[in-house]
């Protein structure tokens, strides 16, 4: 059975729902199944380095990462799942301390602002 739910509020939905359909401008642009295709969308790790800013800084100047923000307690970072481990190495290779690298679990809302970043998305039917 399938029962059709529009709403904003993502939290809600991401626990009451297994799939879940994003609709921009009557055009259906993506379908997800939760738990498995948030494995694609992008990462957050937040790290915890013995300097920050340069930490900051050298991450900035990377291709595959697509954020980087102080937060307190570190630094967040949004990467493909991949590429985490290209952070460690990185960092250790120009003398910053990682202290920590600990996941952020995607979210609904990640998924959702993923498709929706602003620009005219296709659809995919």
């Amino acid at each position: 059975m399938a029962i059709l739910v529009s709403s904003h509020l993502l939290h809600e939905i991401e626990q009451i729902c297994q799939r879940v359909l994003f609709i921009r401008e009557s055009r259906l642009i993506n379908k997800t199944t939760l738990g498995l295709d948030q494995v694609d969308a992008p990462s957050m790790v937040v790290l915890a380095t013995g300097d920050d800013a340069a930490a900051i800084d050298l991450l900035r100047r990377q291709a595959f990462v697509q954020e980087v923000e102080s937060v307190p307690g570190g630094i967040e970072c949004r990467l493909a799942a991949g590429d985490v481990p290209e952070i460690a190495r990185l960092l250790v290779a120009a003398g910053i301390p990682v202290h920590a690298i600990s996941p952020r679990k995607g979210t609904l809302e990640d998924l959702y602002l993923s498709h929706y970043d602003g620009s005219r998305t296709r659809s995919i039917e």
